[in-house]
């Protein structure tokens, strides 16, 4: 099933779900009693994705879920969703269109907010992304603000978002970026759980490529995102060749020149934002297994979370500082269940963000998990928590099971 169907599918899901609340025999009886077919049980675990990875239900098991809810059939279906995909696209392009020919940036506030909401439409749908991509590969300007700028974590351990961002930095970005999406790919390599055959040292040799580029261009700041995402694969490097010692250097160069480094200029715009490498750190840190380490780092390290000032702030309504954003608060509240002397993050607004929502989703589980004393309650984490690890490739979540159960 390609990217479009399976974005159908998922659509599928929901109008399923929003039409019925029960049991899955209550509902094999119910799609019986409107269509006169009875499924499988299984078949109805493959709708929901929650039997065999990549298996779904043939066309004629579709077609009776589509008739079930109201349409025809699965080509019916899919025919509403393609034209009302088709037709967003088309808004999509204009505005971009407008972009290339007027030379916008979108450090532009009467500009952000679409950009905000538009690409996550087009990094959800890894076939539009590629052709979205050679649409506009000859304007870095729209390309290097979409790629790069929204790492996909639910997506980094699959082969075929790894092979989008091979695309991509085949056009040939600025060497910060190559740094940047080398590292996040050596991160998701490690998250697929085989280190070697996802290609992460291969991944970190190519980000090693520019780092020298960044330290003489930015001698005395700290480059928040590329440098974090480099310091996290140069560290995942060293641990997998088993040299700890190796590893806590590295941390600890970054997290002293992030606290001492001035704010940073580039793209015309002035930021200081520490808190990045000390967020991300910790929470890859808890993912690596080194929740301790996590912990001593920030507790050294967190006043920096409120000593943040980005200009985007002024230009998306929607922006969030990393302590107000529920990875945050969640990477906080991991490392609280082992160290209670650990003060939770509390703020009202704790953003979510589109390209973290399954990631997040794994980390809930695990803090459901660890908060549990009931056996059946953290059964059902494990098997939610296995259910995730199948549909992210992330063969990591069996390590952080045993760690948090």
């Amino acid at each position: 099933m390609n990217q479009t169907d399976l974005k159908n599918l998922r659509e599928l899901q929901k109008l399923v779900s929003d039409e019925f609340e029960g049991t899955v025999t209550k509902l094999i009886d119910d799609i019986y009693k409107r269509t006169g077919v009875l499924l499988a049980p299984i078949t109805i675990r493959r709708f929901y994705e929650k039997a065999e990875p990549g298996k779904v239900p043939s066309p004629n098991s579709l077609d009776v879920i589509c008739k079930y809810v109201g349409f025809e059939d699965w080509n019916a279906f899919r025919k509403r969703t393609s034209v009302a995909t088709n037709s967003l696209y088309k808004i999509i392009e204009i505005f971009y269109d407008m972009v290339s020919k007027k030379k916008y940036f979108f450090f532009d506030a009467k500009l952000r907010e679409t950009h905000e909401t538009y690409a996550s439409f087009v990094l959800k749908d890894l076939d539009y992304a590629y052709s979205f991509l050679e649409r506009y590969k000859s304007y870095p300007i729209i390309t290097q603000s979409l790629y790069p700028w929204y790492p996909y974590h639910d997506r980094m351990s699959q082969k075929d978002y790894v092979g989008l961002i091979k695309t991509y930095l085949a056009t040939n970005p600025l060497e910060h970026l190559h740094l940047c999406q080398n590292s996040f790919l050596a991160y998701g390599a490690y998250c697929s759980g085989n280190w070697e055959k996802a290609g992460g040292e291969a991944l970190v040799k190519e980000a090693d490529k520019y780092i020298q580029s960044v330290y003489n261009d930015y001698p005395n700041s700290f480059f928040y995102y590329p440098e974090t995402h480099y310091v996290v694969a140069k560290m995942i490097q060293a641990y997998h060749r088993g040299d700890d010692d190796e590893a806590t250097a590295i941390a600890e160069n970054a997290l002293e020149r992030n606290e001492k480094a001035q704010p940073l200029h580039v793209f015309e715009q002035v930021f200081d934002t520490p808190d990045v490498l000390i967020s991300n750190l910790c929470n890859c840190l808890i993912w690596m297994d080194k929740i301790e380490y996590a912990i001593d780092i920030y507790k050294q390290y967190n006043h920096l979370l409120w000593k943040a000032k980005d200009p985007v702030e002024e230009m998306w309504s929607d922006f969030a500082y990393e302590r107000d954003t529920n990875l945050c608060a969640q990477t906080v509240e991991m490392m609280h269940l082992f160290d209670s002397d650990i003060e939770l993050l509390t703020q009202s607004r704790l953003r979510k963000h589109w390209k973290t929502e399954v990631y997040e989703e794994v980390q809930q589980n695990l803090i459901g998990l660890k908060k549990s004393n009931k056996r059946k309650e953290k059964d059902a984490y494990k098997l939610r928590l296995k259910e995730l690890a199948q549909q992210t490739n992330f063969g990591v979540i069996e390590n952080l099971i045993q760690l948090f159960q």
